[in-house]
């Protein structure tokens, strides 16, 4: 909720300083960013929240392993996905915000663990303060640049300097370094574990983002500014409740030590309480 307090202010800010086409190059960037930001859900996090103690260690190792090579991936990904859209779309300033967005991978895997095992300890203030500061920081950033005049960078730029303070943020909310003795788990394992869990995140992630994509290349960059505009100011809520909500009861429901009958207990609690 303090997060879209801050993000209807930014809103304010950025009608007044901001142009329509300005808003577009900005949304394009930021969608593409979050279309392969998806491949960041690929059940390590949750591999990691339920995994048994005595294995807790060894699988810290493997996904912190294995996110260096995802996240590696996303970046190559994006500056490739980039370089086709900049194309198309005729704006070279595109290329410069998705690889300014880009770099935002190469932070990321250094407290993602972090973040997980925060998560699985079911330390969720934590969590959230982290998450709050970050993007109540992006928020007050953005709005100052856009007041001094940064065009549609004031809404990029905020995220990749934002991304060191998340990265010191959650290592010191929760300290974790590799533990080469535990060694790791079976990569096979990892991999079949996280399959449906990413393809699933997929399609959540075009359901929620191939539609700014058809805006702006049926009705172009201006009305894609406007749309995306209109739908953060807006519908963007009900997807920060759903999100949070959901965040906090995955850590508390999949304990591996419950009976079935404990488990779903513990959902219908859940649901009674988020209803």
């Amino acid at each position: 909720l303090l997060v879209r307090m801050s993000r209807l202010f930014t809103a304010i800010v950025l009608a007044r300083m901001l142009g329509p086409a300005e808003l577009g190059v900005a949304a394009t960037a930021i969608s593409a960013f979050e279309l392969v930001r998806i491949l960041a859900n690929n059940g390590l996090g949750q591999m990691v929240v339920r995994a048994p103690a005595e294995r807790l260690e060894a699988t810290c190792n493997s996904a912190a392993h294995l996110m260096r090579l995802v996240c590696l991936g996303m970046a190559v990904l994006l500056l490739a996905v980039g370089t086709v859209i900049a194309g198309l779309a005729g704006k070279p300033e595109l290329m410069a915000m998705i690889t300014c967005l880009s770099c935002i991978f190469l932070v990321m895997p250094a407290g993602m663990v972090n973040a997980w095992l925060l998560q699985r300890e079911q330390r969720m203030g934590r969590l959230a303060g982290v998450g709050t500061m970050q993007v109540g920081i992006d928020n007050l950033l953005t709005a100052l640049l856009a007041l001094a005049g940064l065009g549609a960078w004031a809404i990029v730029l905020p995220k990749l300097l934002t991304a060191p303070l998340w990265l010191a943020a959650v290592r010191y909310a929760r300290p974790w370094e590799p533990n080469l003795e535990a060694g790791r788990i079976s990569l096979a394992n990892s991999w079949r574990f996280s399959a449906s869990i990413l393809a699933s995140e997929i399609l959540v992630a075009i359901r929620f983002n191939v539609d700014k994509m058809l805006v702006g290349a049926i009705a172009g960059l201006e009305a894609l500014g406007i749309y995306y505009f209109a739908f953060n100011a807006g519908y963007g809520l009900s997807l920060v409740l759903t999100g949070a909500l959901a965040s906090a009861s995955f850590p508390h429901l999949a304990d591996p030590t419950l009976s079935r009958a404990e488990l779903l207990a513990r959902f219908d609690r859940a649901l009674s309480r988020l209803a």
